[in-house]
């Protein structure tokens, strides 16, 4: 009983500045916990770091990917900072070990060809397209994550000047300005004067950017496996094989950002990123940007060296 109060406490905390859907991901990573610490009749409280292995070796042999495993050690990670910072534990969560990340699957990037396949396989006739259409343009020109684009209200959106303020989610208390596109700014316009006319229709008032349609939920404010099912349906429509989530919009969005040579310092703002760390990931750059910089490079090189040999001939 200690360990289930333990865990609603860390929960009402999580809820004042996150997401319902990030607190909905932390309760089930936690339940998982909550059920080995059961089975093994510890109490958080009294854990040691031998315990840590020994809750992940329970994971692994339960069948769980590396990617869940290592979310679920990072979830009580969090939970364990939030102790630690109270003295009711005395170590930090630093020493709690994760397990290694080189074969956790990261999500796909959208490139700009496909993101332009995927928006022209829309019918802007449809309401739902129009939507839809609109809210993949405002992905991948912000970099917003999916939960971020979700808490937009119309109020926000300041179309003459083609930005708005968003909560960044992962930073308490913590917001920042998104700006998009002629194009993407096109689409809000259409988008948000059919939505008002279709709320009018129904008689309804909402103050959600994007709004449900379907009949039982209308003028809702639009859930994230609704975005993810439209991922999902114009994937297999344009005929693109990759796994391309509402997340491949912020890496692609990063990806563009460092090729198009902006300052990680601009572009950790732009993502609403706590810590430098987490922007310098897209400098990585895949080999065939660094062969291509190779060859620009020495051809220049080789372009000099054939001048010379025909010089002393």
């Amino acid at each position: 009983m200690v360990n289930h109060e333990i865990i609603n406490q860390f929960l009402i905390w999580l809820r004042a500045g996150h997401s319902g859907a990030t607190v909905s991901s932390y309760f089930w990573a936690l339940r998982q916990f909550e059920i080995w610490l059961d089975l093994r009749k510890k109490e958080i409280l009294k854990m040691t770091m031998p315990d840590f292995p020994e809750y992940h070796l329970w994971l692994e042999n339960r069948g769980l990917h590396s990617g869940t495993r290592y979310s679920y050690l990072g979830t009580v990670r969090t939970l364990w900072r939030w102790l630690y910072q109270q003295q009711r534990v005395n170590f930090p969560e630093t020493l709690i070990p994760l397990p290694n990340r080189n074969d956790v699957k990261s999500h796909e990037c959208l490139f700009p060809d496909e993101f332009l396949k995927m928006i022209s396989c829309f019918d802007e006739l449809f309401p739902k397209d129009l939507r839809d259409k609109t809210a993949i343009s405002l992905l991948f020109a912000t970099g917003l994550r999916l939960g971020e684009l979700l808490s937009l209200n119309v109020s926000d959106m300041n179309l003459e000047m083609k930005t708005a303020e968003v909560k960044t989610f992962k930073r308490k208390n913590h917001k920042r300005q998104i700006f998009w596109d002629d194009a993407t700014n096109c689409l809000l316009a259409k988008w948000i004067e059919l939505r008002q006319r279709l709320l009018d229709h129904k008689n309804m008032e909402s103050i959600a950017l994007f709004i449900a349609l379907d009949s039982n939920k209308f003028g809702d404010r639009l859930f994230h496996h609704a975005v993810q099912k439209t991922f999902r349906r114009i994937r297999a429509k344009c005929g693109i094989d990759k796994k391309i989530t509402p997340h491949s919009c912020r890496h692609g969005f990063a990806t563009l950002g460092v090729k198009n040579n902006i300052k990680l310092m601009y572009l950790k703002e732009m993502m609403g990123h706590a810590s430098i760390r987490s922007t310098q990931i897209y400098t990585h750059l895949e080999n065939k940007d660094i062969e291509l910089e190779y060859r620009k490079i020495y051809s220049v090189v080789n372009h000099q060296q054939s001048q010379l040999f025909k010089n002393n001939r």
